[in-house]
């Protein structure tokens, strides 16, 4: 139950810190 609870928030972590690097790869 813990892992099914942690796994959403990880995996959104994760999706958010690409977003930000393609991002700030484009800004580059």
């Amino acid at each position: 139950m813990l892992f099914q609870v942690t796994r959403p928030r990880v995996l959104s972590f994760y999706y958010v810190k690409r977003m930000w690097s393609f991002k700030a790869y484009v800004s580059y």
